[in-house]
């Protein structure tokens, strides 16, 4: 089972919105897919339209994990995978911290049986969770923009990736970095170089996904691009499957 962290401390940058297309991207594939909203905004959880309101969620699971257990937690989803879905009571853990706290999600992952492909949505913050994720999962996605203020914060995130590789989790590697809401702009164009130069083009997963309404407009209805039957949602759709690929090349099957 691979288990990928899509993360960036900084919000706002389509993790989430990321995440999802690549899950439904796998899921199309007949891969079998879990993600993990580990985000107490709860963002892909919502875009999901999952009620946690009588639904057992991971902030159960990583506040009682003498209680719950993360299987207890999994729905079906319209999308074709499975979601281990978040509430906004998850922020209670970056608060609270006792030993051993960072193994808490992958003591979880360890139980689960029949999936080939775990995405962990992160935080965006480099807190008690995301070092959950990071100590759980086998590789790290950065997703980033090509703005300035967003390529800042990639610096901090890849020294608490080494971190983790120091002290939690010597298996985790960077898988890559995937580059999101790209635009035909002077600024795009100068930060999708000094990501080139920075990482190197095997790193940098390509395609680029450019910025498009249609990404948008599938969250907002919170329907998988292939739903909205346009042209503009099947070129982005398009775009998902050959991130995808990135990973189908490494999957291992459960």
């Amino acid at each position: 089972m691979d288990i990928y962290a899509l993360a960036n401390q900084k919000g706002g940058v389509g993790k989430t919105t990321v995440t999802l297309g690549l899950a439904a991207a796998l899921a199309r594939r007949g891969a079998r897919t879990l993600l993990v909203d580990l985000d107490p905004q709860a963002s892909a959880t919502k875009v999901l339209d999952v009620d946690t309101s009588e639904q057992h969620t991971v902030a159960d699971v990583l506040l009682e994990p003498g209680r719950y257990v993360l299987s207890e937690t999994l729905v079906d989803t319209t999308w074709g995978f499975r979601l281990a879905p978040a509430e906004t009571a998850l922020a209670s853990r970056e608060a609270r911290r006792s030993t051993a706290d960072e193994f808490l999600l992958r003591e979880q992952l360890r139980r689960l049986d029949g999936f080939d492909v775990v995405l962990i949505d992160c935080p965006p913050s480099l807190g008690v969770l995301t070092l959950n994720a990071l100590a759980a999962t086998t590789r790290t996605v950065v997703v980033t923009e090509p703005a300035f203020l967003a390529l800042q914060g990639i610096e901090e995130l890849l020294r608490t990736h080494e971190l983790v590789v120091a002290h939690y989790n010597l298996e985790l590697k960077l898988a890559g970095v995937i580059v999101n809401r790209v635009e035909r702009t002077v600024e795009h164009r100068a930060g999708l170089a000094e990501l080139t130069t920075f990482f190197g083009a095997e790193l940098l997963w390509s395609p680029w996904i450019a910025k498009r309404t249609v990404l948008q407009e599938g969250t907002r209805r919170g329907v998988a691009l292939e739903d909205l039957r346009s042209r503009a949602a099947g070129d982005v759709a398009a775009v998902f499957e050959l991130l995808a690929d990135r990973i189908e090349a490494r999957r291992v099957v459960a």
